[in-house]
């Protein structure tokens, strides 16, 4: 018995110190944290309105936080574009491989983040307020005014149809995007590849990229593919 909990926390300790040496050198602050391996994750899940202000207040707009077992930079909004836009210093390719394996889902397109970060991040400023406009229109056309209570009967499947609008505009143009069947492909979409946003990383807590490596091997060995 004492010998599996010494083993067991040579290992913990170990897996902690290769974590720490694969952490970036970033010139940028990290915010300060009491529990080793936990860090910030637990103020990022239960907090974070509150916890982003506090970490502004304190470091300014772009700062450090260690999160699921990684040290994660994050942006201010006003700088958000200026990071999109730099090659040299943002790889969007590899970030979007972090969340969901794109080379696997879409392995059949040239380089779908490479196309996404030309044609739409880029754009971001330009598209803001025809996003703005089709989400409101999406909110009027699926919810209303709701100046009486209503009843919904599935309340995912209405949002998931409300973020599809504006995506749809953006991608397919606004004439295309007026059909219905082109909002429910994206609605289907979102739906599909919100699986991989609604499951925290908890792997990664073991060795960082563990979970979007499992990610990825679900994928290749046809258990789950959304696309």
């Amino acid at each position: 018995m004492h010998q599996a909990i010494i083993l067991g926390s040579l290992l913990l300790v170990t897996l902690y110190l290769l974590k720490r040496t694969r952490d970036p050198k970033l010139n940028i602050p990290l915010v300060r944290y009491k529990i080793p391996l936990i860090g910030h994750t637990y103020s990022y899940l239960t907090d974070s309105e509150e916890f982003f202000i506090q970490c502004r207040k304190e470091y300014g707009d772009i700062f450090c936080l260690y999160v699921w077992g990684q040290v994660r930079v994050f942006v201010g909004k006003e700088h958000a574009h200026e990071v999109f836009s730099k090659d040299d210093a943002f790889n969007f390719s590899k970030a979007a491989n972090d969340v969901f394996p794109t080379d696997e889902l879409f392995k059949n397109m040239t380089d779908p983040s490479k196309l996404l970060k030309q044609h739409v991040l880029n754009k971001l400023k330009s598209y803001t307020e025809r996003m703005q406009v089709n989400l409101h229109f999406a909110t009027q056309k699926y919810l209303g005014d709701c100046d009486e209570p209503k009843i919904f009967g599935n309340l995912y499947q209405l949002l998931t149809r409300i973020i599809a609008t504006p995506v749809a505009n953006i991608f397919m143009g606004e004439e295309e995007s007026q059909y219905e069947e082109v909002v429910t492909t994206f609605s289907e979409l979102t739906k599909d590849l919100g699986i991989y946003f609604i499951v925290p990383p908890f792997l990664n807590f073991i060795y960082p990229g563990f979970h979007y490596a499992f990610n990825r091997l679900l994928i290749k060995l046809g258990i789950y593919n959304p696309a």
